[in-house]
């Protein structure tokens, strides 16, 4: 039977959206229902609007029992109300002045809490906040999602900074550790999620440098293979491993892993000590022999340089290796990379840095 004029038509909306003089998108489910037949019809579809939502047509809403045009349809417009309360679920859950120290700082001692700072007014909130529950969801206990309405909580917003909404903040160990600001897509937020929600790697990895400070080397060489063993891009493991590595002289194994890692300050000084320490100290009496019959061979005086380094003789090494820069020729940029592995190790607060870069920076220019 065609319904030639629907008693009502009501506007339901999943996420809880009210009609709003603020605008922005809505997702919105069209229900109809025949004066005739009592037959529901329903479609959706996106609209936008600016200071109320423009009304444009779906097209033509069928079911399989009463097909109507929509031509037909006497429209009466009966938005739903929005609720700001979020139907709690174990992962999920509501939040306000009074129980956010709680729910969320002593919380967060225990497990990871995204707090989602939104409104029921804000178009982009009700975008993201349907994805926030849903990965709370799925972590399954990896993390708990806090929703906090602005509204009702300004002088919270105000406390953490909030300047425009939604803002996510993350908070661990009774601090907010990260945030973002807007409905970024889903890749994103997970790509984020990733950095505050300690994986099993994580925690081995944490196990390994624990036992690095109780002085179980074998232990944390363990843990930290296993790690990469799992995730061979783990950073962390990485650094720790060739750290141990480098102790124990296998520096080429160190190099290995150290050299896909983004070039951090702790991984150039790992890499350099690396280098350094991969250089075999019982040369030195032989090629300070040999450079005593030829004072400017300037090959012989990085090697030299390099050895005298390796053997914790430093400034007689950087002394070697700014010889060889002053020479010029080719061994004149491998003294100046072995110089500036030196400084690595030594740190930029050490008084050899900065006398030698100073006399290095003179001699090549």
């Amino acid at each position: 039977m065609c319904c030639q004029v629907p008693r009502l038509l009501v506007i339901h909306v999943p996420f809880g959206v009210e009609w709003s003089d603020h605008g922005g998108e809505y997702f919105t489910e069209w229900r109809c229902q025949c004066a005739s037949s009592g037959h529901w019809l329903q479609t959706s579809h996106y609209e936008t609007g600016i200071d109320r939502p423009t009304m444009t047509r779906p097209g033509t809403a069928i079911t399989e029992s009463c097909p109507l045009e929509w031509s037909d349809v006497a429209i009466v417009r009966t938005p739903c109300h929005y609720s700001s309360h979020v139907m709690e679920t174990t992962s999920v859950k509501n939040v306000d002045a009074a129980d956010f120290s709680t729910e969320v700082l002593e919380r967060s001692r225990e497990v990871p809490v995204v707090v989602d700072f939104w409104a029921p007014w804000c178009g982009p909130c009700r975008v993201l906040g349907p994805t926030l529950e849903r990965l709370a969801d799925e972590y399954d206990g990896g993390f708990e999602l806090a929703k906090l309405d602005v509204d009702t909580n300004q002088s919270l917003a105000g406390r953490f900074q909030v300047q425009g909404i939604p803002t996510v903040i993350a908070f661990r160990d009774g601090e907010p550790v990260d945030r973002f600001t807007g409905a970024l897509p889903e890749a994103q937020i997970r790509a984020w999620l990733r950095k505050i929600i300690p994986s099993e790697a994580d925690k081995t990895c944490a196990a390994a440098l624990s036992a690095v400070s109780s002085g179980d080397v074998a232990t944390a060489e363990r843990l930290f293979r296993e790690v990469l063993a799992v995730e061979p891009t783990h950073e962390e493991a990485a650094i720790g491993l060739a750290d141990l590595l480098v102790t124990q002289g296998l520096e080429q194994e160190a190099l290995a892993l150290l050299d896909p890692l983004p070039p951090t300050p702790e991984v150039q000084r790992l890499q350099a000590m690396a280098r350094i320490g991969s250089v075999d100290t019982s040369s030195i009496d032989d090629l300070q022999m040999k450079l005593a019959d030829d004072p400017g061979n300037g090959v012989l005086l990085v090697h030299l340089g390099r050895a005298l380094s390796a053997a914790g003789r430093t400034q007689e090494a950087l002394d070697a290796l700014l010889h060889a820069v002053t020479l010029g020729g080719e061994p004149r940029e491998e003294g100046r990379k072995a110089m500036l592995d030196i400084f690595e190790i030594l740190g930029p607060d050490d008084p050899l840095t900065g006398q030698y870069r100073r006399k290095l920076a003179s001699a090549l220019f």
